[in-house]
C-alpha cells in the first residue's frame, strides 16, 4: 500500500491555536498538541488541494504538505493567507520539479530558525534535496521526509483527514495516546 499523506503545521505552541483556526474557517478535523513549535491539523476536505478556507483564515506560520509516495510531494509556507514560497515535485515518466516560487533565501532562513536545530541546513543540502532527478536517489533520500525533519515535523508520515478518520474511529492505541482532538 502506498502512502499519501497531506498536512497542516502551524507553528504555535497551543493546540488550542490549531483548534481556534479551523474554528475561524469553519471547518471540522483533528488537531494534535503542539511538538516542536508545531502544531498539525489535518482538516476535512477533497485530497490534495490546498484549502482556501483554511489559508484564507490563517493568522500564523503555516506549512502544507503533501506526499503521495509513488506520484510526488509539494508542501507551501504561508505567513497569514501569504505564500511565502511553494515547491512541487511530481514524478511518473521523469522527475519534474517546480521551483518558480521556492524562495530558497527566505525558505532556508524559516528553516534554520526552528528550534530544537542540531545544526543548520546548508544552500547546497536544501537545493540538493529539491533538485533529485534520479529515480533510485529520490527513492533512497526521500527528500520530503528530509524536509519535514530539518523543519521539526513530528506528524508528517501517513497523516491525512481519511486515515486518522478511520484510525480515531476505531479508537487505535497511538490516537487515542497522542492527545488529538476532533474538531
Amino acid at each position: 500500500m502506498s502512502e499519501f499523506s497531506e498536512s497542516y503545521h502551524l507553528v504555535g505552541k497551543d493546540r488550542r491555536e490549531g483548534i481556534a483556526l479551523l474554528t475561524r474557517a469553519g471547518l471540522s478535523g483533528y488537531v494534535y498538541p503542539a511538538i516542536n513549535d508545531w502544531i498539525t491539523l489535518l482538516p476535512s476536505g477533497p485530497i490534495y488541494t490546498q484549502n482556501e478556507e483554511l489559508i484564507a483564515n490563517n493568522h500564523g506560520m503555516l506549512l502544507y504538505y503533501a506526499y503521495a509516495e509513488d506520484h510526488g510531494w509539494s508542501f507551501s509556507l504561508y505567513e497569514g493567507d501569504k505564500l511565502i514560497c511553494r515547491y512541487d515535485c511530481s514524478w511518473d515518466e521523469e522527475i519534474v520539479h517546480d521551483v518558480s516560487e521556492l524562495h530558497a533565501e527566505r525558505l532556508l532562513a524559516f528553516i534554520n530558525s526552528r528550534p530544537g536545530r542540531q545544526q543548520d541546513v546548508t544552500d547546497e543540502q536544501l537545493m540538493k534535496a529539491l533538485s533529485i532527478t534520479d529515480f533510485e536517489e529520490l527513492f533512497e533520500q526521500v527528500p520530503a521526509y528530509q524536509f519535514a525533519q530539518w523543519l521539526g515535523l513530528t506528524h508528517y508520515e501517513w497523516q491525512s483527514h481519511d486515515y486518522i478518520e478511520r484510525d480515531f474511529e476505531e479508537s487505535l492505541d497511538y490516537i487515542t495516546d497522542s492527545g488529538v482532538v476532533k474538531v
